[in-house]
């Protein structure tokens, strides 16, 4: 019986054989134990920035990637700016096709999501940035969660890589706000709109002085006469002013009988208490009573010695009414013009010799028109 061939008398083809299968059992071995086919870098941020970490987010993408069948590898992030790491240096150094990080701009900011993922035999890599907005909804985490595996998703299709074989939930769409249809207003009819109703209380009574002429006469013998007049307005109320007036003759009268003649003149002193019709505008009238005093004086002289040069003065009581039209040119110019018709308390009487001449007085009627100045 031929005994077996010991192992140094083997051919050299059997031992070739032999090396080759142990190469592919530790080859394949090693690849079965390669981390970097189907595995994703997770960027740990905690240590080296905690206020810009999202610790939630990060366990649900590190949940939601495992549940995938693939496997996550912790990379502590490296300085304390995480938008400034090396996300593809951490995929690379790991052996990773894929990494991911998610933080926060600022302690008070938005979410942003990065993903990176590269092709080991071409080279080629992928990379985004993502703004997933404030974490103030309660389910913001899992939002975030679901955005990252989308992002890693639509990556790894742009390498045409298909790692990916379970369908990625999509996000419930939030429900739109439902928006009341606002019932039609009623249809108002148009109508006038009043003029408005002058102030009541305007707080700032009126004074004004003005200066102007005026024309007055009287039925009985005595033609026109002019005069200039003074007048001082005060308004206390908005429907109510006081005005006072000063007058005299310029321009008096000249009476004759015979061989005598006579002139004629007058001052008067009255004060008005006003109704202001319409306060407020540009063309404001007024109504008044008022009542006061009148001096009347006259210089005689005669033919021959018939008469001797003479001065005779009378003073009466005087009362009346009067009214005005003012014109506000400015808020403190005015033209005001208006008229008055009045009585002298008793009637004035003219006499030559002891025979009546003229009277005056019954009724004295005059126009005038003043330029006034006003201070509120």
């Amino acid at each position: 019986m031929e005994s077996l061939r010991s192992w140094p008398n083997r051919s050299c083809s059997s031992s070739l054989v032999a090396l080759a299968a142990i190469s592919i059992f530790i080859s394949t071995d090693l690849a079965a134990d390669e981390p970097g086919r189907g595995a994703v870098a997770l960027l740990e941020l905690g240590e080296c920035c905690g206020d810009l970490s999202w610790p939630a987010a990060e366990e649900l993408i590190l949940a939601e990637i495992e549940a995938m069948g693939l496997d996550v590898l912790g990379v502590p992030a490296r300085g304390e700016d995480p938008a400034r790491a090396d996300l593809a240096g951490a995929g690379i150094e790991s052996g990773a096709m894929c990494a991911v990080a998610i933080y926060f701009d600022s302690p008070e900011g938005d979410a942003v999501l990065d993903v990176w993922a590269r092709d080991q035999e071409s080279g080629d890599s992928v990379q985004r940035h993502i703004a997933l907005g404030p974490r103030s909804d309660r389910d913001a985490a899992s939002i975030a969660a679901i955005r990252a595996v989308e992002a890693l998703r639509a990556s790894l299709q742009e390498l045409n890589l298909d790692l990916i074989d379970v369908d990625v939930p999509e996000p419930e769409p939030e429900p739109e706000p439902q928006i009341e249809e606002e019932e039609p207003a009623e249809e108002v009819e148009a109508k006038p709109r009043p003029d408005p109703e002058p102030e009541k209380d305007d707080g700032q009574p009126m004074l004004g002085i003005g200066v102007g002429g005026s024309g007055l006469g009287s039925p009985g013998g005595v033609d026109g006469m002019g005069g200039v007049q003074i007048l001082l307005a005060w308004r206390p109320w908005w429907w109510l002013s006081i005005h006072a007036d000063a007058l005299l003759t310029v321009l008096g009268d000249e009476i004759s009988d015979g061989g005598a003649s006579s002139t004629f003149d007058l001052a008067t002193f009255r004060g008005w208490l006003m109704w202001e019709i319409r306060p407020e505008g540009i063309l404001r009238p007024a109504v008044g009573i008022g009542g006061g005093g009148v001096i009347f004086w006259s210089t005689g002289s005669g033919d021959g010695d018939q008469f001797d040069m003479r001065t005779d003065r009378a003073a009466v009581g005087y009362v009346g009414a009067t009214a005005h039209l003012g014109v506000a040119v400015s808020d403190w110019f005015w033209v005001r013009g208006g008229a008055r018709v009045g009585i002298a308390l008793p009637e004035v009487v003219l006499e030559f010799g002891g025979s009546s001449v003229a009277r005056f007085g019954r009724p004295m009627v005059e126009g005038f028109l003043n330029l006034e100045i006003c201070f509120l």
